[in-house]
């Protein structure tokens, strides 16, 4: 739990006095929030790392109480993340986690104004050039199954592009047992995975990701009889949990076995793309597992404006009922 803030007062304009708090106070008051609504640690971790970057600036600047920042000590901050040679995208994500822990202060009272509401910055997202369906199927069909490793990696890949898994839910599947978080359901068809943002997910799976993952779980039991293993669901060759490393570097290797220069990330969007184009947004977003529509939009925004093209195009030609094709 927070330590207890020192119960002095700060007057504001318009006379109003509000409990004096300090930033670090603030911040793993805000943190301990989050932690109990179920926020993912990584993501806690993420935000921790942010706002200590804002509380070391405004140290600098002899600043320790969260009612005395003002609008040009966030400016300001930003100004020293671009100095320091940090990215648009980095500086808008601690920005914005800025922007959230000033809102937590003003529900509990602690401020009266929002200091950041007035920092933006832009930025463009970059393209995610990912390789056609058929070249990552020809990848995956590629690996002969002989052996348990090439039966893990025929398991691994196929379930990663099937359920557009990111590389931290793959990472996170234990094998199909009673209370398993994070697992397989072979009879459902299902993959039941951990969500960016904290609470759970699952993903449908189709015949061909299930079948080879029962083929690898075969190998699997034979494996274990062999060496120990923990729960994992994908062993590494070191008979522990992959890291997202090893996966990397798994995808790394076998892409470059048939000429694709592969990353984790590029099967998710390769597969979340096509269900855009394929079946819209509301549904890709559901098999992305985002929060809201808009951030599948914003990421797969090449995708969903083939569909829209393709839906212009399917209402009809304007001109051809003018007769007009000279």
């Amino acid at each position: 739990m927070p330590r207890k803030s020192p119960r002095k007062g700060i007057i504001h304009a318009g006379g109003a006095v509000l409990r004096a708090v300090e930033l670090d106070f603030a911040t793993e008051h805000y943190l301990a929030r989050k932690r109990a609504r179920g926020a993912a640690v990584n993501t806690l971790r993420a935000y921790g790392a942010d706002l200590a970057d804002l509380q070391g600036y405004v140290a600098g600047h002899g600043i320790s109480l969260l009612g005395l920042i003002a609008e040009r000590h966030v400016q300001g901050w930003m100004d020293d993340m671009a100095a320091r040679q940090l990215c648009a995208r980095s500086i808008a994500r601690r920005v914005a986690c800025a922007r959230q822990l000033f809102a937590h202060a003003m529900t509990e009272a602690w401020i009266t104004h929002d200091p950041a509401a007035t920092a933006r910055i832009k930025f463009r997202a970059e393209r995610v050039v990912a390789p056609e369906t058929a070249d990552i199927v020809r990848m995956i069909d590629a690996i002969a199954p002989i052996g348990w490793q090439a039966l893990r990696d025929r398991a691994l890949l196929s379930l990663m592009f099937d359920a557009a898994l990111r590389v931290s839910e793959a990472c996170a599947l234990d094998v199909p047992r009673a209370f398993a978080p994070y697992t397989v359901d072979l009879v459902r068809q299902v993959v039941h995975v951990p969500d960016k943002g904290g609470g759970d997910g699952t993903v449908g799976i189709g015949d061909t990701a299930t079948k080879r993952l029962r083929d690898w779980l075969s190998a699997r039991t034979a494996l274990a009889a062999e060496r120990p293993i923990g729960s994992e669901l994908f062993v590494s060759s070191r008979s522990g949990r992959f890291t997202r490393q090893g996966i990397a570097l798994l995808i790394q290797r076998r892409g470059a076995a048939v000429g694709l220069d592969l990353t984790t990330h590029m099967l998710r969007h390769r597969r979340v793309g096509d269900m855009v184009e394929r079946m819209g947004l509301d549904v890709a977003r559901g098999m992305a597992r985002h929060a809201h529509t808009s951030t599948t939009a914003d990421v797969y925004g090449a995708h969903a404006a083939q569909v829209i093209h393709q839906r212009i195009r399917e209402a009809g030609d304007p001109l051809a009922a003018t007769g007009s094709m000279a």
